[in-house]
C-alpha cells in the first residue's frame, strides 16, 4: 500500500514467502544514507517478506485481520499514524525460523487489542518519534515489544509471556513510558535503556530477572516483581536512575547487579523479610536495608536474618563503612524501606498461584527455550 488513508478490514492472509531480512527483490529503494547503520537497521527490518506492507501510506488502518507467516506480519515505512487493531499474527514456534509480527520504521504508529504468537519479535519499533503498543499480547517469541532509536515509546497494558525480554526498550532511545505491563515466565520481564524514561505499575513475575534497572534519569515506580529469580536487577554504570516505592517479594534473591562496583541507594520500595520495624508509624522500617548484602540476601529465606542483622560485628562494620568510604561495597541499599506493601492487592493474588519462584513450564506450543 502507498496510498494514504487506506483501510484493510476483515482479511486471513497465508502462504506469505518465507524471505526474512533483507529480501533484495523488495530493497527498491531505502529513505536514509547508504552505509549508515540506519540503513542497516532499515534493510534487516524493513525489507524481508510481509502479509502488509505500507510505503509513505498515512493514516491507515488495520483491523480484524490474521496473519500466519514464516517471515513478517506487517511492515510499515516511513507511514505516519498507521493504526493497527485487532490483529492475530501467528508466527513460527522456533524464533529463529521467524521474524516480525509488526515492523514500524520511521514513522508515529499505534498498535492496540492485538495478539502475537511466536517469531521473534512481536511489534518492533526503529527511526520513529513516537509510537504506542497497548492492550495486546504476545507469547512465545525472542522479545515481545522492541523498540530500537526510537524515541516517545509507549508500552502500555501489554500480557507477555514465554519471552526472551518482555518489553526492550534499547539505547539511545529518550522519553519512554513502559506501564501497566504483565510479564511472565521470561527470561527479562522488563529492560529499559536510554535516558528519562517512566516504569511503573508492571507486574513481572515467574521470570529469571523481574526488572531490570538500565540507563539514566529514569523512574521506576509502582512496580510488582515476585516469584523471580532475581526480583531487581541493576546494571547501570551511574546510579542515576530512582528506584522507589516497588513491591520485591517472593523471590529467590530481591536484586543483583552487574559486577563493576557500583552502590545504587534507592528509597521507599517493599522488601519482604527486611529486617526492622516501623518504630515511628510513618510507614518506613527504621533502619536502611542493604538488599545484596550477606544478611539482605537471604533476610527474606532466612529465620535468624533479624537477629544477625543486629548483631555487634555487623553494626561495627557498617560505621567503619560510613567512617571510611573506600572498603564500602557496591550493590543495593534502600535508605527508607517500606513496612508494607505498595500494592497488597496484587501480591496476594500472585501468592495463591503456589508456583515457586523462576522459570515454570505451562502447557501451550509457544514457549521460548534460553
Amino acid at each position: 500500500m502507498n496510498a494514504s488513508r487506506v483501510a484493510i478490514t476483515d482479511v486471513s492472509l497465508s502462504g506469505i514467502g518465507t524471505v526474512r531480512t533483507r529480501g533484495q527483490a523488495n530493497i527498491t529503494s531505502v529513505p536514509v544514507r547508504n552505509g549508515s547503520f540506519r540503513e542497516r537497521y532499515w534493510t534487516t527490518h524493513g525489507y524481508g517478506d510481509a502479509g502488509i506492507v505500507f510505503e509513505a501510506s498515512t493514516r491507515s488502518l488495520v483491523a480484524d485481520v490474521q496473519i500466519q507467516t514464516r517471515a513478517n506480519g506487517i511492515i510499515a515505512r516511513n507511514s505516519p499514524n498507521l493504526t493497527v487493531t485487532n490483529l492475530t499474527v501467528r508466527g513460527t514456534r522456533d524464533w529463529e525460523d521467524g521474524f516480525l509480527g509488526v515492523s514500524i520504521l520511521g514513522a508515529p504508529a499505534l498498535v492496540q487489542n492485538s495478539t502475537f504468537y511466536g517469531g521473534k519479535v512481536g511489534v518492533f519499533a526503529h527511526d520513529t518519534q513516537s509510537f504506542t503498543v497497548r492492550d495486546s499480547s504476545m507469547e512465545g517469541m525472542m522479545i515481545g515489544v522492541f523498540s530500537v532509536f526510537a524515541q516517545g515509546a509507549f508500552a502500555a497494558d501489554n500480557d507477555i509471556e514465554d519471552t526472551y525480554v518482555g518489553v526492550y526498550i534499547h539505547d539511545r532511545s529518550n522519553r519512554n513510558i513502559v506501564t501497566g505491563n504483565t510479564v511472565t515466565n521470561s527470561k527479562n520481564g522488563v529492560l529499559v535503556f536510554g535516558r528519562s524514561s517512566y516504569v511503573a505499575e508492571n507486574v513481572v513475575t515467574h521470570n529469571q530477572h523481574g526488572v531490570v534497572v538500565q540507563g539514566q534519569y529514569s523512574v521506576y515506580e509502582e512496580n510488582v516483581a515476585a516469584f523471580n529469580r532475581v526480583g531487581i536487577r541493576a546494571m547501570s554504570l551511574f546510579p542515576t536512575n530512582r528506584v522507589n516505592d516497588n513491591d520485591i517479594a517472593y523471590n529467590r534473591r530481591y536484586a543483583a547487579t552487574a559486577r563493576f562496583n557500583v552502590l545504587h541507594v534507592w528509597k521507599g520500595n517493599y522488601w519482604r523479610g527486611a529486617p526492622g520495624i516501623d518504630t515511628d508509624g510513618d510507614g518506613s522500617l527504621s533502619r536502611s536495608f542493604r538488599v545484596t548484602g550477606p544478611v539482605g540476601m537471604v533476610a527474606e529465606r532466612g529465620t535468624g536474618a533479624p537477629t544477625l542483622a543486629r548483631s555487634p560485628a555487623l553494626q561495627l562494620l557498617r560505621q567503619l563503612q560510613q567512617t571510611m568510604p573506600g572498603i564500602r561495597f557496591g550493590g543495593v541499599v534502600d535508605a527508607a524501606p517500606r513496612a508494607s506493601p505498595v500494592r497488597p492487592a496484587v501480591l496476594e493474588r500472585l501468592d495463591d498461584t503456589q508456583y515457586p519462584p523462576g522459570q515454570f513450564d505451562d502447557e501451550d506450543d509457544w514457549d521460548f527455550s534460553f
